[in-house]
């Protein structure tokens, strides 16, 4: 289903793949920017989330400069409104997971500190060379952040530094993962993301049933 959200005077699609109500929600923020279209990753996350049978909504943010783009308060507002249409038609105790991929990672990495119904997320190829994700370190909600070594706005000495931030904080539930000869497409190393999220989807099927087996 194909849904339209308008904030002033721009226009965000949403494509919703409903299960049910009870199901864990996957809320993928997706971009383009300069050419860069991310379409092969989102069908192939999509393609795999339907597999485990999860409720899906996906969203493109375009950008159309780069600098302090990525905080443009249209593009903050419009995620907002969609995180509040998902809690609206969904029970966020069932977890509400966040996947941002290349420039729109640095608008779910905003989400994800602003709103506490997020439970887990994946970033994939946010470009650190402009966002500073040091503020995912000190809160506690579980995380990976996926790089390529072949991304031309992610250098390695800024992969180095977040790394070492996420060893300060003893709070810190973020994992970075290197995947290497490969670009931020990851056409050739979609099989490794494709681990990377059923890894995280067992983790989170284990601890809804400890969940439930203690009552919380």
């Amino acid at each position: 289903m194909l849904l339209n959200f308008q904030v002033f005077d721009i226009i965000y699609q949403l494509s919703y793949y409903s299960i049910d109500e009870v199901s864990q929600v996957v809320y993928i923020i997706d971009s383009e920017f300069n050419g860069i279209n991310n379409i092969d990753i989102v069908n192939n996350l999509i393609f795999l989330l339907s597999k485990f049978r999860l409720n899906i909504i996906s969203q493109k943010i375009y950008i159309n400069k780069i600098g302090k783009f990525i905080l443009h308060k249209d593009n903050l507002i419009g995620t907002e409104l969609t995180m509040n249409w998902i809690l609206e038609r969904h029970n966020h105790e069932n977890g509400i997971m966040v996947i941002g991929i290349s420039f729109a990672a640095c608008i779910a990495a905003e989400l994800i500190i602003r709103r506490p119904e997020i439970s887990e997320y994946l970033l994939i190829s946010p470009p650190i060379r402009y966002y500073d994700l040091e503020p995912l370190t000190k809160i506690n909600v579980p995380g990976i952040v996926v790089f390529s070594d072949y991304d031309i706005y992610i250098p390695l000495s800024r992969i180095y530094k977040l790394h070492n931030n996420t060893k300060k904080n003893l709070i810190c539930n973020l994992k970075l993962i290197l995947i290497r000869n490969t670009d931020s497409s990851y056409k050739n190393k979609f099989n490794v993301l494709n681990k990377i999220f059923i890894d995280i989807y067992i983790k989170y099927k284990i601890k809804g049933i400890y969940r439930n087996s203690i009552n919380l």
